[in-house]
């Protein structure tokens, strides 16, 4: 009998800090930096999601259609060279611990605990996007911002941004949206920037001989004039400006369990409530839909 009650108190418990946690979640209380940046991947043709591992195939196709007077009685078709490709799945996990002596408060409502849970959430959510956006190290994973990525374009910044003219920035931009653009098989969607030089884009536009231009407030306002990127966005965490084509076709993550309460645990006098997700390493499926601004710090 005492291990049912047990049982049923933990199960309580779980629920206290599940509904705490949504909140949370709901509230927007905790920001998930990498997620703002990076699509989540749910489309990806032959994906077989497995304990340790998540397999797909990544395509080449080649082929040209057939032009003809007539209509033919038998068409070319799709040449697919598919390559199997491993993502690693990866558990990030981190506890809430309550004590023997706090169980009944938190059970009977008397106490609810939003900070610990919030605190919990911060410290999975600082993982999460620390592991998304470099990668880890140790088990030789890369991340967003990694340093190796293949075929990725790279261009150079005319000067540091600290010390350069409005123009001058601009034309940095209109670079890597030529570079990802050429051929017409990418998109200039989202333009990710360090927070130091997202700051940059807030200052008065000015000409290459340093003149300030009257008909505009800032370098941002020109560049969402112009359209070059869609998009425009501070990031916290990472060092270079970076273009992408972020749909899920070309790169992201694969979030495979949500983040979520997981199953309890006792530790001593004390039950551990763990906060924990299953997630894959970041995935650069196109490499050409990434193009990197070097020099501009």
């Amino acid at each position: 009998m005492k291990e049912k009650t047990n049982s049923i108190a933990k199960s309580a418990i779980r629920d206290v800090y599940a509904g705490a946690l949504a909140d949370i979640i709901e509230e927007k209380r905790v920001p998930l930096f990498a997620r703002e940046i990076l699509p989540r991947i749910t489309n990806l043709d032959g994906v077989d999601v497995a304990t340790r591992h998540i397999v797909y195939i990544k395509h080449f196709f080649d082929g040209k259609a057939l032009i003809t007077d007539l209509r033919p009685n038998t068409v070319p078709t799709l040449a697919d060279d598919g390559i199997p490709t491993t993502i690693p799945l990866k558990w990030i996990s981190f506890g809430v611990r309550t004590d023997i002596n706090e169980l009944d408060d938190i059970k009977t409502g008397k106490v609810y605990p939003l900070n610990r849970t919030e605190q919990a959430f911060r410290i999975v959510a600082e993982t999460e996007n620390d592991f998304l956006l470099k990668g880890f190290e140790k088990l030789g994973l890369k991340g967003f911002v990694s340093e190796g990525h293949q075929g990725i374009h790279v261009v150079t910044a005319s000067k540091t941004w600290e010390t350069a003219t409005g123009e001058e920035i601009v034309g940095d931009i209109l670079k890597m949206k030529v570079a990802m653009e050429t051929g017409k098989k990418f998109v200039a969607r989202t333009l990710v920037l360090p927070e130091k030089l997202d700051f940059i884009l807030e200052r008065p536009y000015t000409s290459k001989t340093g003149e300030t231009i009257t008909d505009a407030k800032s370098i941002r306002e020109v560049l969402i004039g112009r359209k070059y990127f869609a998009n425009i966005k501070g990031v916290i965490g990472i060092e270079t400006a970076m273009g992408l084509d972020d749909i899920p076709s070309n790169m992201g993550f694969i979030d495979v369990l949500p983040l979520s309460i997981g199953k309890e645990y006792e530790e001593g006098r004390a039950t551990i409530t763990p906060i924990e997700e299953k997630i894959s390493e970041f995935a650069l499926i196109q490499p050409e839909a990434v193009v990197k601004l070097t020099g501009a710090i």
